[in-house]
C-alpha cells in the first residue's frame, strides 16, 4: 500500500517499488498515446502528447546507453560524466559518481532511468510554471 505522506525513506526498497510503479505507468501511458497516434495520426495528439510518445522509445535510449557505455569501457570519465549529466539533469558531483558505478547498474535499469529522465523532462516542459 502507499501512504501519500513525506516521510523519511528509510527502506531503499519503497523507492524502488515507487519507481517501478512509475515506470509501468509511463510505458502504459506512451503505448496509448502510441495507438492513438497509429489510429487518428500525428496532428491528433497535439505537441504534448507527441514529445511524450517520442520521449521514451527504445531506441533512441539505447544509442544513448551505448554512448555511455563506450565511454566509460573507453576511459573516458569525463566524457561520460557529460553525457550522464546532459542525459539525467544531474549535478557535476553526481554524474561523476555515477561513472564510478555505471558497470555495476543493470542495462534494464540505466535504460528505465533515462526514460524515467526522458518523461519528467518533457512533463517539466510542457507543464504550466509552478504546475
Amino acid at each position: 500500500m502507499f501512504l501519500p505522506v513525506v516521510v523519511p525513506v528509510t527502506d531503499p526498497t519503497r523507492v524502488q517499488r515507487l519507481e517501478r510503479a512509475l515506470g509501468h505507468t509511463l510505458d502504459l501511458l506512451q503505448t496509448v498515446v502510441e495507438r492513438l497516434d497509429e489510429k487518428f495520426g500525428p496532428g491528433f495528439l497535439g505537441d504534448e502528447l507527441a514529445h511524450l510518445a517520442a520521449a521514451g522509445r527504445n531506441e533512441q535510449l539505447a544509442t544513448v546507453i551505448e554512448g555511455i557505455d563506450q565511454a566509460v569501457r573507453d576511459g573516458q570519465s569525463a566524457a561520460a560524466a557529460r553525457m550522464i549529466r546532459s542525459e539525467f539533469d544531474v549535478t557535476w558531483s553526481e554524474a561523476h559518481s555515477a561513472v564510478g558505478t555505471w558497470r555495476q547498474i543493470p542495462r534494464h535499469q540505466r535504460l528505465r532511468w533515462l526514460q524515467l529522465s526522458r518523461f519528467i523532462r518533457d512533463i517539466e516542459a510542457t507543464s504550466p510554471a509552478g504546475g
